[in-house]
């Protein structure tokens, strides 16, 4: 459009899907020739200005949009604590009452039960469990050879045994997954 723009100085800004903002650089004595050029192919020219006062105002502005950010993040983390601290609790509850409710189930009452919250990790439970299977099969004596079966199989008949998705065992296991501080 004029012959003396600075050589590769114009970018493409933005651009939609009825304009393009496109920044260009033209030397000052040429500017008007330009600026006419531009218009006669139906483009709009605006000038700008560099103004230092907006440089420093925007570095102001994001600065106190990334303390805003700090203050936030941290009430953020805090009610996250107090919030996962309450679900948490909330869910061992719904555990344990599932557990008290599936013993009353399989023994029935009087409740004179024992329940035991063992933290292991997965090395040491599977170590642990085929003791305890083999200890408590009395309970179950159709579960009792579990321990001997090395599929880890167990063949239960009647009308839900389809709807069974989790191992069985002589007495109620059931886990409950702590987040941990390693």
């Amino acid at each position: 459009m004029g012959k003396m723009v600075v050589p590769r100085s114009s970018n493409v800004i933005t651009t939609d899907s009825e304009f393009a903002l496109v920044n260009v650089s033209v030397f000052r004595k040429y500017k008007q020739d330009f600026s006419q050029a531009c218009r006669e192919n139906r483009f709009i020219v605006r000038e700008f200005q560099f103004d230092p006062s907006l440089g420093q105002e925007s570095s102001k502005q994001l600065q106190d949009a990334r303390d805003k950010e700090k203050f936030q993040y941290k009430k953020f983390t805090q009610l996250l604590k107090v919030v996962f601290s309450e679900t948490f609790q909330a869910l061992a509850h719904i555990k344990f009452l599932r557990l008290y409710i599936e013993s009353v189930l399989r023994y029935g009452l009087p409740t004179d039960y024992l329940y035991v919250v063992i933290d292991l990790d997965e090395k040491s439970s599977n170590k642990l469990l085929p003791p305890l299977i083999q200890h408590f099969a009395h309970l179950s004596p159709s579960l009792a050879n579990k321990v001997n079966d090395k599929s880890g199989d167990v063949n239960i008949s009647g009308e839900y045994a389809g709807l069974l998705d989790q191992d069985i065992y002589p007495f109620p296991l059931f886990a409950l997954d702590c987040p941990r501080n390693d």
